[in-house]
């Protein structure tokens, strides 16, 4: 099986890729693991990490295809904080942090980057000069909404497919994801602890 990735062929077998943070960018990468393990049964975790990995790839593959206006220059973090900030009325570093489970210090690095890039503004309110909150500009309005559209498309999608397994499917599908939640949430606190 041969992907397309950033205009080269990949092979499934070839390649690997990690997630890697840079900054407060997340760029997906994925560490690809082969279809056949040759003379012996993968292991269940194995299996599980492969239909992952690919899970992730087809959807990224599948976002790239449906939604071709462009949000590559923003991280997924930027695109969220955003998100919040014009879905907010007075949005403030400490309340961001809260909502998006983020440290205050990856905030204050979002909102400069969002604010350099012209998408957001900060400013203070009358009775209260110490606290900066932060507002939408109108070109952050349309990297909002051009986000929105993405987000809309994936619930559709994903209705779609729930709509087709069972209830006894659906409660294990969300009984595993909470875990795996959880689970990702106390490592993010380990790590940023």
């Amino acid at each position: 099986m041969h992907f397309a990735w950033k205009d080269r062929p990949v092979t499934r077998h070839s390649e690997k890729r990690k997630l890697v943070e840079s900054g407060n960018k997340f760029c997906y990468t994925f560490s690809i693991i082969p279809h056949h393990y040759p003379g012996k049964k993968p292991k269940m975790e194995d299996e599980i990490f492969r239909l992952m990995t690919e899970f992730l790839e087809k959807q990224e593959t599948l976002n790239e295809i449906s939604h071709p206006e462009d949000l590559s220059g923003y991280s997924t973090t930027e695109l969220h904080v955003l998100k919040k900030i014009c879905e907010s009325e007075n949005a403030n570093g400490t309340f961001l942090a809260k909502i998006l489970h983020l440290t205050k210090g990856a905030i204050s690095k979002t909102v400069r980057k969002l604010a350099v890039k012209q998408l957001i503004e900060p400013y203070r309110q009358s009775g209260n000069r110490q606290r900066v909150y932060y507002r939408v500009t109108p070109a952050g309005k349309e990297i909002y909404e051009k986000h929105e559209m993405r987000e809309n498309g994936w619930k559709r999608v994903n209705h779609a497919f729930l709509s087709g397994l069972t209830d006894e499917q659906r409660q294990n599908a969300a009984h595993y994801l909470q875990k795996y939640n959880a689970f990702l949430e106390r490592m993010i606190g380990r790590e940023t602890g």
